[in-house]
C-alpha cells in the first residue's frame, strides 16, 4: 500500500493505523513495564494531544526516552523514523475528513453489515440482507433529517450560534457549540494586529495550558485561518476562529468555513441526473450522459468559486439566464410525455406493438350469488323431492338408508 498509494493517488498521503502501534508497545517493551510504570501515561500525553507543533513532540519523545533509559531501543528508533506517518502533528494541515487516527469508516461499516449478514449466506441471501441493511440506513437517515428540522436549544446568546444551528446538522452543531461555548469563558486575547486590510490575533486558550494561537481575518473576503488547523482537519471552525468573529463583530460564519459534507442540504445541493453511469464514447445516449457530467460539474465549479462574493454571484446568475434563453432557442425540448420520460430514463424508444397485457380482474366481492352447500338445501326438508321407501313402500322424504 506504501508503495501503490502515492502511485495510484498522488493527492493523498498514506499513514500508519495509531491505535494498533500502541497495541505492540507492552510486546516491545514488556507487559509489567508498560502497566506498571508512568511511561505510557507520559507519552500518551504527546500522542493524543492534536495542538502540539512537530517540535514539542520531538522534544517530549525524547524527554519521555531519556528518563526510563529507552533512547537506544531499536524499535523506538524506528518508530520515531515512521512518525511523519502516525503523529498527528505531521499532518495537522492535512484533510483528514474527520478520520485523525483510526480506520473507524471500514471498522463501523464492518460491525453495521455483521448484524445482517453471516458468513455461510449464498450471494442471493447477501444480496436480500443488503438491501435490508440500506433501507435500515436509509430510514436513519430521514429521521436525522426530521430532528434538523427542529430548531436546538441554545447555551449562548451570540448570533452566531443560532447561524451554526441552521446550517449544520444536529451532531455536528453539537460540536461546533462546544466551540462557541469555550469562547465565552475561557478565551483571552494576547495582541491585536491590522495591516494591510487583515486582522491578525493572538488568542490564548486556558483549556490548552494558556497555549497561543494565531488568526488571521482578512477584513475584505472574511478569509480566516488559524494556526491550530481544526477546520482543515475536520471541516468546522474551531474555537479560536469564533472569538476572532467576536472581536470583529462578524455574527454569521462566513462561507468559506461551511463544509457542505456537514450542512443539513448536503444531499439537495447536489444533482439527481444520471453521473454514476460509466461511458465509453461508443454512443449518442454514452456521449450525452458524458457530457451533461461535465456539464453539471463546471457549473458547481463556478458557483463554488463565486460563492464568496454577492457581486460575483450576480455576474454568473445574469449570465446563466443570457445561456438559458439561449439554449431554449437553440433546442425546442420535447414535451413531457409518458414516451419520452420512458426513452430518456432507460435509453430505448416504447415497442409500439403491445403484446403484454394486465390481466382480467375478477370480481370476487358481492357480484355473484353465494355458493349454498348440501346440508344447507336439506335443510327442514326444504329444496327435497319425495322418493319411493324400498322398505316400507311408501313415497316420503326418506329413503332405505333412513326409514324409520
Amino acid at each position: 500500500m506504501k508503495a501503490v498509494i502515492p502511485k495510484i493517488f498522488p493527492d493523498f498521503m498514506h499513514r500508519l493505523f495509531m491505535w494498533h502501534i500502541l497495541q505492540k508497545f507492552p510486546s516491545k517493551l514488556g507487559v509489567v513495564f508498560c502497566a506498571e510504570s508512568l511511561f505510557m501515561e507520559k507519552l500518551n500525553k504527546f500522542f493524543w494531544n492534536s495542538s502540539l507543533v512537530p517540535e514539542e513532540f520531538e522534544q517530549g519523545w525524547h524527554s519521555v526516552l531519556e528518563e526510563y533509559n529507552l533512547s537506544d531501543h531499536s524499535w523506538l528508533k524506528e518508530m520515531f523514523e515512521l512518525r511523519h506517518f502516525w503523529i498527528p502533528p505531521y499532518f495537522m494541515d492535512k484533510s483528514m475528513g474527520g478520520l485523525l487516527r483510526t480506520t473507524s469508516r471500514s471498522e463501523s461499516s464492518n460491525f453495521y453489515f455483521n448484524h445482517f449478514v453471516q458468513k455461510g449466506d449464498t450471494l442471493s441471501e447477501f444480496y436480500m440482507c443488503y438491501e435490508s441493511a440500506i433501507a435500515k440506513q436509509r430510514n436513519s437517515y430521514y429521521e436525522l433529517r426530521n430532528g434538523d428540522s427542529k430548531f436546538p436549544k441554545m447555551v449562548t446568546e451570540m448570533e452566531i450560534e443560532k447561524d451554526a444551528a441552521s446550517h449544520y446538522t444536529r451532531s455536528i452543531y453539537y460540536k461546533v457549540r462546544k466551540e462557541i461555548k469555550v469562547v465565552c469563558y475561557h478565551m483571552s486575547l494576547d495582541n491585536l494586529v491590522t495591516a494591510d486590510n487583515v486582522k491578525k490575533c493572538m488568542i490564548r486558550d486556558k483549556h490548552v495550558k494558556d497555549k497561543v494561537f494565531q488568526v488571521e481575518l482578512s477584513l475584505s473576503s472574511n478569509d480566516i485561518s488559524c494556526s491550530c488547523h481544526l477546520f482543515t482537519r475536520v471541516g468546522y471552525p474551531c474555537r479560536h476562529i469564533f472569538y476572532c468573529l467576536s472581536l470583529s463583530s462578524i455574527e454569521h460564519i462566513p462561507q468559506q468555513l461551511l463544509s457542505k459534507r456537514w450542512m443539513k442540504n448536503a444531499v439537495e445541493t447536489y444533482s439527481t441526473i444520471d453521473l454514476v453511469v460509466e461511458s465509453n464514447g461508443s454512443s449518442d445516449e454514452d456521449k450525452r450522459k458524458s457530457t451533461s457530467k461535465e456539464v453539471w460539474f463546471e457549473f458547481q465549479g463556478c458557483v463554488d468559486e463565486v460563492s464568496s462574493d454577492v457581486n460575483a454571484l450576480g455576474f454568473v446568475l445574469a449570465g446563466l439566464k443570457c445561456l438559458r434563453a439561449k439554449a431554449r432557442e437553440m433546442v425546442k425540448n420535447p414535451q413531457m410525455t409518458k414516451k419520452y420520460v420512458i426513452e430518456n430514463m432507460f435509453g430505448v424508444k416504447p415497442s409500439a406493438v403491445i403484446t403484454i397485457h394486465p390481466p382480467l380482474q375478477s370480481n370476487n366481492k358481492g357480484s355473484r350469488k353465494r355458493i349454498v352447500g348440501p346440508a344447507e338445501k336439506s335443510a327442514d326438508g326444504r329444496d327435497r323431492v319425495w322418493r319411493m321407501c324400498k322398505i316400507c313402500k311408501k313415497k316420503s322424504y326418506h329413503d332405505s338408508h333412513n326409514c324409520p
